[in-house]
């Protein structure tokens, strides 16, 4: 499959994770994913938000990378 030019430099990026424990707090780690949100500088830091889009994959040709993407289709609600 031939590498397509990334969309993603139309919109900003951001990680919308939080921390995962699968057996005691000593093993907490970050688990998220990249999110491209054309409004993303609007969120502030610890935000929690819900999110909706579509699951897809991008290219990164300087590191010769694939690595999963969610395109929000739609504006995150914001849980203060």
């Amino acid at each position: 499959m031939e590498p397509t030019i990334s969309r993603l430099h139309f919109w900003a990026l951001l990680i919308l994770g939080r921390f995962a424990m699968t057996c005691c707090a000593e093993d907490l780690s970050m688990s998220g994913f990249v999110c491209d949100y054309a409004k993303a500088e609007a969120l502030e830091l610890d935000d929690w938000v819900k999110y909706s889009g579509i699951i897809d994959k991008d290219y990164i040709e300087k590191y010769d990378l694939w690595y999963s993407v969610i395109y929000v289709n739609r504006e995150p609600s914001i849980n203060l």
